[in-house]
């Protein structure tokens, strides 16, 4: 892991990196999400929490930081048409079954929305195309592809992911708050 600085501020540590060592802003044992509408600024926060949750559950910062963008555009309050909410796009029923406690709570949202990704990624061998087709669409998409031999339904949303993924591994937030194609 590279440190390319640290910031004390105010009494709290600041560390910043182009995508390794993320900046972190905590009250208390509460993470405090911030309510900019700049994408930078809310990609960071998000940086913050990925880092700690993929530390947590072994899972790499970059996809984590993927999904997220993927998702949600790193906003914490979003909810999308189907009902899913937070960062990570949790449905509701997938958090009460993970026992996730309040979605719309930034740090709530992706310690859940992780480990999912962590349990899918066990289940699918470390597939990614696998672990993110039933991340997005439900492990019954990726059985079915499975039994047929064919390839996952919705195989764009992994491939926009994975795409966010290898930017944010090149560029950091800078490069991932670009548009994904």
């Amino acid at each position: 892991m590279r440190f390319a600085s640290v910031i004390f501020l105010f009494g709290t540590v600041f560390f910043s990196s182009s995508c390794y060592a993320p900046a972190s802003r905590q009250v208390g044992a509460k993470y405090v999400f911030p309510t900019s509408s700049k994408a930078l600024q809310r990609c960071k926060a998000s940086e913050a929490l990925a880092y700690q949750m993929g530390r947590e559950y072994n899972v790499e910062l970059d996809l984590i930081m993927g999904v997220i963008r993927v998702e949600s555009n790193f906003r914490d309050k979003i909810t999308s048409h189907a009902g899913a909410r937070g960062l990570m796009q949790v449905m509701p029923s997938t958090g009460r079954y993970f026992k996730c406690g309040v979605l719309f709570d930034a740090q709530d949202n992706v310690r859940c929305g992780v480990r999912i990704l962590r349990k899918l990624l066990d289940r699918y061998d470390g597939n990614k195309v696998y672990a993110l087709g039933a991340y997005n669409g439900g492990s019954g998409y990726i059985r079915k592809a499975l039994r047929k031999k064919m390839v996952p339904p919705n195989l764009g949303y992994a491939e926009k992911v994975l795409r966010g993924r290898s930017r944010y591994r090149n560029k950091g937030c800078e490069g991932l708050i670009r548009r994904l194609k």
